[in-house]
């Protein structure tokens, strides 16, 4: 098991909890079901990282990079930042063990 394939499906997890949380918060439909399938997305191309297929690195640097796109966008049109900051440092960060484990 490769440990950047496994901190990359707690990524993916987490990324479904904030889809979750933001409903709970707010009341947010479109957040729970953006949550939910992003991190639905990042968890099942971990797993094809994690059988060892270079790939699913491919697509969770995709959507990680996605997700750090929509996210500053959305704190630039906001101006707040929650969730905005943390759901950008956990998609670059991503974005960046994925960068490292593809040129492993």
């Amino acid at each position: 098991m490769r440990f950047e394939a496994v901190a990359l499906v707690i990524y993916g997890l987490l990324v479904a909890a904030g889809g979750y949380l933001g409903f709970r918060k707010a009341g947010s439909r479109a957040s729970l079901a953006g949550g939910l399938r992003a991190g639905a997305a990042v968890v099942i191309a971990s797993v094809l990282a994690l059988s060892g297929a270079r790939p699913g690195f491919w697509l969770v640097l995709l959507f990680s990079s996605a997700l750090t796109i929509f996210f500053a966008y959305r704190l630039i049109k906001t101006r707040k930042p929650m969730p905005s900051v943390p759901m950008i440092a956990l998609s670059v960060a991503a974005a960046l063990l994925c960068v490292w484990a593809l040129r492993r």
